[in-house]
């Protein structure tokens, strides 16, 4: 176990890049979890917001009429002539940014204070958010102008298009949905910064492996080519395991009790397979190239050019086209749509298949160079 010991001693290098990359992503993530919008959020009636939306009226009461009637003013109605299951392809493609369906007995379900809306939104968006307050408010003063199970549809409509600005003061409670989306935005950023880490700590720890004169060494040398790699990735499955542990446990820092444990497991085995994709990728990287600086400056930009277009720094949503081709080429992407919940199996056998693509590249090239070596 020689080697393996050499590389947890040569380990030792990497230790100011792993404490500089953590400390300022946990000292972000600090700031962000600190202040849960504390301001006032501001409603301006007179400023309609730029998001596409269909609105399915079901009920097609005077109520449901008048409140569909507020939405398409307020947002930018599309029409839509479809099943229920082409309106859900046409949202998650990217069509529109959400769909809201009044559901039957409107006025029956607002004044009992039940589900009346159905709102269908495009995971990969972050421009819909907006939609959320809008139809909150309008219901509020919906119920409360309520006379004998009639919602007064025409002085809700009056007091909303009024020239004047609604604020709403209070805490944003941490309940489980913020929850799961603090969580969701926090390892979708790990995910990029483990992909730094791992590449370019390897590149530190593989320095003294990766000169010349050592590889000749071990060309010649009775050590097993597979002994050597073995114990590499032995010591890159440790280092890659202690990353892993150190930013598992560090969303617990922000919040010790989970409220949706189904959602955290599903955030833990997203980011487990992406530590193992970034592992594989730095055992290819150190393959490809035996020189330090060029690795290390790869481990730096190339997750930093990646997070840009696959949906890790804005949403899918906002994204060119030919941008996003180039993102399908590479697990980050897949990465965040499994974050999403989206086709979960199909986006973790894809990490799965890269991560192994990656090792078999790693071995192919480490054993071409070794031939060249002794030609």
């Amino acid at each position: 176990m020689i080697i393996f010991k050499t590389f947890l001693r040569l380990l030792r290098r990497s230790i100011p890049l792993i404490l500089s990359y953590s400390l300022i992503f946990f000292l972000i993530s600090a700031l962000n979890a600190s202040s849960p919008a504390t301001k006032p959020a501001s409603l301006d009636p007179d400023e309609p917001y730029a998001i596409h939306i269909h609105v399915q009226d079901l009920d097609q009461t005077e109520a449901s009429k008048a409140f569909a009637a507020y939405l398409n003013s307020r947002f930018i109605a599309v029409s839509f002539d479809g099943s229920d299951q082409e309106l859900y392809e046409f949202v998650t493609s990217s069509g529109i940014e959400a769909a809201i369906r009044i559901l039957p007995d409107f006025e029956e379900h607002v004044s009992r204070n039940e589900k009346a809306v159905e709102l269908l939104r495009n995971p990969l968006g972050q421009s819909s958010w907006q939609l959320e307050p809008e139809i909150s408010k309008y219901l509020r003063f919906a119920r409360a102008s309520l006379q004998d199970g009639k919602i007064d549809s025409q002085a809700v409509t009056k007091i909303l298009s009024d020239n004047s600005t609604l604020h709403f003061v209070g805490r944003h409670q941490r309940n489980e949905k913020f929850q799961q989306t603090w969580l969701k935005i926090f390892f979708r950023f790990a995910g990029y910064i483990i992909l730094c880490i791992v590449i370019s700590s390897f590149s530190l720890c593989l320095a003294d492996f990766n000169e010349s004169k050592n590889r000749a060494r071990r060309v010649v040398s009775s050590f097993r080519p597979w002994r050597y790699h073995s114990q590499i990735i032995l010591g890159l499955s440790l280092l890659t395991f202690f990353l892993f542990l150190l930013f598992s446990c560090g969303s617990f820092i922000f919040f010790p009790h989970i409220e949706d444990g189904a959602a955290f497991a599903h955030f833990l085995l997203c980011f487990a397979l992406l530590c193992f994709v970034a592992m594989a990728a730095g055992y290819l990287v150190n393959n490809l190239s035996s020189k330090e600086s060029l690795n290390t400056t790869i481990g730096s930009m190339a997750p930093l050019a990646l997070a840009f277009i696959s949906g890790t720094m804005t949403g899918l949503d906002v994204i060119n086209p030919s941008a996003l081709n180039v993102a399908k080429l590479f697990p980050l992407y897949y990465y965040n749509l499994a974050l999403e919940g989206i086709d979960f199996a199909r986006n973790a056998i894809v990490l799965f298949l890269f991560a192994i693509l990656y090792f078999l590249l790693a071995v192919i090239v480490s054993r071409t160079r070794s031939k060249d070596q002794l030609s």
